[in-house]
């Protein structure tokens, strides 16, 4: 799991989240497109090998989205382990095919009705 660290920063660092989290600049979301397409590669490698379940939180994932960020974030949904959860908290949906994940039983949504304490 060592060896995956400096990978998720610089993959989050390009996707926006750390700049968004820690108000640090980030790089135009073009010019890394097939930075964060091969970091996604080289993460789904190394989570492969692992034999425990993982669980990857992204957490105000809104705030990084975008066309770039969610074509990244479709193709780590593709290409995942079955060990392997991801937790997207956002106020707004991805754009990316939840359609297909409902439809598989792969999706499991919190909406704002289900957050409430009162009906």
């Amino acid at each position: 799991m060592q060896a995956l660290m400096p990978l998720l920063f610089v993959f989050l660092w390009s996707t926006g989240f750390i700049g968004a989290k820690l108000g640090l600049p980030h790089a135009e979301p073009l010019s890394f497109l097939l930075l964060r397409y091969a970091l996604v590669i080289a993460l789904i490698n190394e989570l492969a090998t692992l034999t425990d379940d993982v669980v990857l939180v992204l957490d105000d994932y809104h705030l990084a989205a975008g066309a770039d960020t969610d074509a990244v974030l479709a193709r780590l949904l593709e290409l995942a382990p079955p060990h392997m959860r991801l937790i997207v908290a956002t106020r707004e949906d991805p754009s990316v095919p939840l359609a297909r994940l409902r439809a598989r039983g792969q999706l499991l949504e919190l909406r704002l009705t289900d957050l409430r304490f009162l009906p």
